[in-house]
């Protein structure tokens, strides 16, 4: 698996860490909070802050 890196191109537009694809916020609901995440147009993948810290925690890597 690649870094768990996102890459900024310009305002708000991000690059898919799994296929480079163009990201875009989006809100997502459960059934306590609501919260934002980054989608892929391309392949689908959602990266959200919680999804980054469970990711760098199994590669033993240390965010912040």
């Amino acid at each position: 698996m690649r870094g768990i890196v996102l890459y900024i191109e310009g305002r708000d537009a991000m690059k898919c860490p799994k296929c480079r694809g163009r990201m875009y916020a989006e809100k997502y609901y459960d059934f306590v909070r609501a919260f934002d995440a980054w989608k892929c147009c391309s392949c689908g993948e959602v990266i959200d802050p919680t999804i980054l810290a469970n990711r760098a925690r199994n590669h033993n890597l240390h965010l912040g």
